[in-house]
């Protein structure tokens, strides 16, 4: 016989849970290994320049781009006691992509199976970022966002309706917020 498992629910400590997109150089990075005591996973040699930062904010760095490291290192995280309030994934775009070319070795690309292969890595990621106890931060790169309209001759149209971040399509969903970085100076030519 089932018993009755629900409480009464308490007020809990939240975790800032973010994810930044953007271009390349509109300082995704900086702002990344900016938060408190950060443990960085850097998937593209991006916090090669910024030894000083990652020093005064108490952080470390650790460097690959294996998906299978990336959550081995979570779920040591995760487990093992430690001093570390934030985990930065910098970059994700590079995780997925990685996954995406391994499925086409694997599974092929027809009917996007490759992309399939990696998203089901891509929701591991989302759970074990669902249920840390860290700040995360997250970056991605931004890429061309596409829809469709319907022109003045009435027929419909793919065009380009703007920009989002580019890896799995429903990563923005496994954090609070979305920040998409972008240079609003106007270009002089």
């Amino acid at each position: 016989m089932s018993k009755l498992k629900a409480k009464k629910p308490e007020n809990e400590r939240g975790r800032f849970k973010a994810l930044l997109s953007g271009k390349a150089g509109i300082g995704k990075t900086i702002a990344a290994i900016s938060m408190p005591r950060p443990y960085i996973i850097d998937t593209e040699w991006g916090t090669k320049h910024y030894a000083d930062a990652i020093a005064k904010n108490n952080g470390v760095v650790y460097r690959t781009t294996d998906f299978d490291e990336v959550i081995d290192q979570v779920h040591a995280l995760m487990s093992e006691p430690h001093d570390y309030l934030t985990l930065v994934i910098d970059s994700y775009t590079k995780l997925f992509e990685e996954k995406r070319e391994e499925g086409a070795n694997e599974v092929g690309t027809e009917w996007g199976r490759h992309t399939s292969y990696a998203e089901k890595w891509a929701r591991r990621i989302g759970n074990l970022i669902a249920q840390i106890d860290m700040n995360v931060v997250v970056t991605a790169h931004s890429k061309k966002e596409y829809g469709e309209i319907t022109n003045n001759r009435g027929k419909k149209e793919t065009v380009v309706i703007g920009e989002t971040f580019d890896g799995y399509k429903k990563l923005d969903y496994d954090f609070d917020t979305w920040f998409s970085l972008f240079n609003n100076t106007a270009s002089s030519r």
